[in-house]
């Protein structure tokens, strides 16, 4: 018996991805027969892009506590060790993005008004800016 060099679960010799986590065991595939049902539940192992931007743009731009805990759940997905976590990993990276975004816009907006009703106020009372 071997044992996987992911989670360490005991499994049988020649195994192209182990039946508890689905890591690959780095054999040669030559002269492998393959289970087709093996492996359906491994997480894809690529970082979702298009959420890793725009946490980025979260941390710049909008909300910075919500964009880095963001791209760090968007990161952590990538070492998911089942599709499951991955999806459940990426979706509250999305949650944090949206959150961060709305949130980010509603400040905007309304540091806009406050201060265009300062300058308003001011620009009644006589005082003038150069």
């Amino acid at each position: 018996m071997a044992y996987c060099k992911k989670c360490g679960a005991q499994i049988e010799e020649g195994v192209a991805y182990c039946p508890a986590c689905g890591a690959n065991q780095g054999e040669s595939f030559i002269g492998m027969t393959f289970n087709n049902d093996a492996g359906l539940d491994r997480a894809s192992g690529k970082i979702n892009v298009g959420q890793m931007i725009w946490a980025i743009i979260n941390l710049i731009s909008c909300c910075q506590i919500l964009g880095i805990v963001s791209l760090i759940m968007v990161i952590l997905a990538k070492d998911a060790p089942s599709a499951q976590e991955e999806a459940k990993k990426v979706r509250g990276a999305m949650i944090c993005n949206i959150i961060g975004t709305v949130g980010g816009i509603i400040v905007t907006i309304v540091s806009a008004v406050y201060y265009t009703a300062i300058l308003e106020y001011f620009g009644s009372s006589g005082v003038v800016f150069s």
